[in-house]
């Protein structure tokens, strides 16, 4: 992740551990876009589940590895939430 982008993301960490926060109580999904594992880059599919080092990590549900995956925030280059 470029300097730029991690600037950008500080930016606006407190709206993305709102949203996370948001998905953990509804169970809506997310589509995220993330640094690191084994697809880096590519959206996938979350369902966030819990905090497991607020606001540093977050356990989901990995639609594409179908098991639960911790993610870390700092990782997340782009996050959407999916209502349907």
């Amino acid at each position: 992740m470029s300097l730029h982008q991690r600037v950008k993301l500080r930016e606006h960490m407190p709206e993305l551990i709102l949203q996370i926060d948001d998905a953990i109580e509804s169970g809506f999904r997310l589509r995220i876009t993330y640094s690191g594992g084994s697809t880096p880059g590519q959206p996938r599919f979350v369902q966030p589940k819990e905090w497991k080092h607020k606001p540093t990590y977050f356990l989901a549900f990995c639609e594409q590895g179908k098991m639960v995956k911790t993610y870390k925030t700092s990782r997340l280059t782009s996050c959407k939430t999916v209502l349907l």
